[in-house]
């Protein structure tokens, strides 16, 4: 049963019965997203229509805070009880070994939420607490291809026009030069040089680059390694910059 406030609906349940349709919402499988209401949030998505749609969204939604349970009471829709985001959380952290449910905290600075791990083993030493995570994905990609792309047709004809004119080239000492007159960022224009090594327009040999002026004509896409460089990009982008859901969905295709 949902009680409706600010056209917004949320369920009329106690904290056991949250968990119980945590439980099940589990069991449906897929990705579900649970949001504890409190005054400052639904008056907040009066005005914030990413935020209402959120809520509007969630698989469940609980009556946090003495001001919903007022308003329930005020509109003739009472409330069972309070259900606050710590209480459901630490909830569903002591009762997941006996329910078999596996926890991960995610967020925060680094180191925060190692701690609140620790602080919940503590407190409940049989918590099934598989792992933890800062939320700070971006700085996890040590070669951040998705700000760079793959390269596009006029940047890969742009470096070989530039190196054909020299006999060899030393890409030990000059390479950041080439990046710098090319307006290519350095880790983008390695795999590009590397690309056009593995295609056969150029050999590369003690540091030393050299144009192939004899090399038959091919497609960039024939490389494996530019096909690796795109699957690359678009696997950070889902990681970087994609939603809850759709970082979800690539996961279980893995």
């Amino acid at each position: 049963m949902r009680n409706k406030l600010f056209n917004l609906e949320i369920d009329n349940l106690t904290l056991l019965e949250a968990l119980e349709k945590i439980d099940d919402l589990i069991a449906s499988g897929g990705c579900h997203h649970v949001v504890t209401a409190n005054p400052e949030i639904l008056y907040r998505a009066l005005s914030d229509k990413g935020l209402y749609e959120t809520i509007a969204q969630a698989s469940l939604v609980t009556a946090d805070g003495q001001g919903v349970l007022l308003a329930g009471k005020l509109l003739d829709q009472p409330f069972k009880a309070r259900v606050t985001g710590i209480d459901l959380a630490e909830a569903l952290c002591a009762t997941s070994g006996e329910r078999g449910h596996k926890i991960y905290f995610l967020g925060g600075k680094e180191g925060i939420s190692k701690k609140a791990q620790m602080a919940i083993l503590r407190r409940y030493p049989n918590a099934n607490i598989v792992g933890e995570h800062h939320g700070y994905f971006k700085n996890d990609i040590d070669k951040a291809y998705y700000l760079t792309g793959y390269g596009t047709r006029e940047q890969f004809a742009k470096l070989y026009k530039t190196i054909y004119q020299f006999p060899e080239f030393d890409i030990r000492y000059k390479l950041k030069d080439l990046a710098t007159y090319l307006n290519i960022q350095q880790i983008l224009l390695v795999k590009m040089i590397q690309v056009f090594e593995e295609l056969g327009f150029v050999t590369i040999k003690d540091g030393i680059m050299t144009v192939n002026k004899e090399a038959p004509k091919r497609e960039i896409g024939d490389s494996q390694i530019y096909q690796n460089l795109k699957q690359t990009v678009k696997n950070q982008e889902i990681m970087a910059l994609g939603t809850v859901q759709e970082i979800y969905d690539f996961l279980m295709k893995k």
